[in-house]
Order: structure tokens, then C-alpha cells, then sequence
């Protein structure tokens, strides 16, 4: 079909006598000044309209007299309140970009003094890093990726310290970060790097909006992680050494940090 249209096409206009280009510019010059002086007519015509409007409206009779009981006498006009003026109407909370320091651990809830904020290399020590190694996990932890974050290192000495992570997401994005958690920990409970390794839920929701603790084992030993979810934000919590009694502490106690934070209280 198009090639039949092209022959057709040129047979048409292969004979046709072209107009110089000179006189085609020269009757577009043309055609755009009738365009613009009819414009200008019509607004003039419009401003013309709008005053003789404004004259019908200043010439108006006179308004009847007003009431002996005067203007308070009559009666109010109800206007009814718009269906997004009601009262039970409340705006959702704004979506956090960046997480403040007060939705982080302190030193009151460590124990440690000594705190330093982003630390370098604390990747290494997170969940997601040996999860990596997984070569049986399908889940992406990356499909999900949060809008702001910060991190946070307590450190008493090299065998006792707190390192915390908080990421904050778009509105339902936290809910599905953690269970992508979830799922990539369920997928793999038994892999090989640089020895076995294990990791395994061993509590569930037990504060916060969401939460788990997952155990780890490798070659260096035992690791326990929190991750909380409150609202929009989502804190992963490493503790060592690994205590039960004091990772569950510790999550609770960023539960209430992060709760006022995330407005999900």
C-alpha cells in the first residue's frame, strides 16, 4: 500500500509548475499578517463587548431601600460546607525523603557512648550482602529500593557494638521491602559460602507495624538481625554479641523511634 501511494504521488506532481520561492515565502508573509489583523480584531471586538458589559452594569437602578430593622435584620445565607471541608477528612502524612536522627537509636538505648553516623564499609555487615551469596534466592531485594536512608555504628569495642540502618519509602513501598525480606530468607535456609551457611526466622511480629529476627551462621559465628517496620520506615538492627533477649530490646526500642517519626502511632 504505501508504495502505491508514493507512485501515485509522483505522477500527480510530476508535472506540476512550481510556484518560484520568492512568491510562496511572500504568500506566506501575506497569510500571516491576515491571521495576526484578524487577532487583533477579534480581542478588540471582545475588549469592545466586556466594556459595553461593564456599562450595563454600572447604569443599573438603584438597589431597593434597606429594611427598618437594617442589614442584621435579614437573613444569613447558608452555604453549605464542601464535601472535602468535613471534618472526619484527614490528609494522609507526608511521604518521609530522608530519615532525621531522631528516628535512630541513641546512646540511652545502647548503652554504648561512642556513636558514629554512615560508617564506612557497614554494608558488609548487613543482611543483604550474605544473602547475595544465595544462589537459590529468586527474590529481588532491589526491586523495592527506599527514598532516603541513614545509618549509625555504636561501638563499645571490636567484640560489642549496635549498627542500625533505617530506609524510608514511598507509601506502600516499606510493606513490600519487608516481605521481599521475608521471602529471600525463606529461600535460602542452607547455602554454601566460604563455608555453610544457615539463616532462619526465628520470631515474627513482635513489634512495630511488621517485623522479624533472623538468624544467621557462618564460619565467624552467630549473627542476629531485626528488621521493624513502622509506617514508611524500616530499620535493620545487628547487634553483637548476638543476644536474643537484647536484639528484641533493641527492636522495641527503635519501634518507639520510629513510630512518632513515621506519624504511625
Amino acid at each position: 500500500m504505501p508504495e502505491r501511494l508514493f507512485e501515485r504521488l509522483y505522477r500527480e506532481t510530476a508535472t506540476m509548475n512550481w510556484q518560484p520561492t520568492e512568491v510562496i515565502r511572500s504568500r506566506g508573509r501575506q497569510r500571516a499578517l491576515r491571521q495576526r489583523a484578524g487577532a487583533v480584531a477579534s480581542t478588540a471586538a471582545a475588549v469592545l463587548l466586556l466594556a459595553a458589559g461593564t456599562a450595563v452594569l454600572v447604569w443599573r437602578p438603584a438597589a431597593a431601600p434597606v429594611p427598618p430593622g437594617g442589614p442584621t435584620s435579614a437573613t444569613p445565607l447558608s452555604i453549605p460546607a464542601s464535601p472535602s471541608a468535613s471534618p472526619s477528612s484527614v490528609a494522609p502524612p507526608a511521604v518521609l525523603k530522608s530519615v532525621p536522627v531522631s528516628a535512630m537509636l541513641q546512646a540511652a538505648d545502647t548503652g554504648i557512648t561512642s556513636a558514629q553516623d554512615e560508617p564506612r564499609g557497614a554494608e558488609d555487615w548487613q543482611l543483604w550482602w550474605l544473602l547475595g551469596y544465595c544462589p537459590t534466592r529468586v527474590t529481588n531485594l532491589f526491586d523495592h529500593p527506599p527514598i532516603g536512608d541513614r545509618q549509625r555504628l555504636f561501638t563499645a569495642n571490636s567484640d560489642s557494638f549496635v549498627l542500625q540502618s533505617v530506609q524510608a519509602y514511598a507509601a506502600g513501598e516499606a510493606e513490600a521491602a519487608l516481605a521481599a525480606w521475608t521471602s529471600a530468607v525463606a529461600e535460602c535456609p542452607r547455602f554454601e559460602f566460604q563455608g555453610t551457611v544457615t539463616v532462619t526466622i526465628l520470631a515474627r511480629n513482635f513489634t512495630g507495624d511488621e517485623s522479624i529476627l533472623v538468624e544467621t551462621s557462618t564460619r565467624n559465628g552467630r549473627s542476629l538481625y531485626a528488621l521493624v517496620r513502622e509506617g514508611t520506615l524500616l530499620t535493620e538492627i545487628l547487634a553483637r554479641p548476638a543476644d536474643q533477649a537484647t536484639s528484641d530490646a533493641l527492636a522495641r526500642k527503635a519501634a518507639r523511634r520510629l513510630c512518632p517519626v513515621a506519624n504511625s502511632c
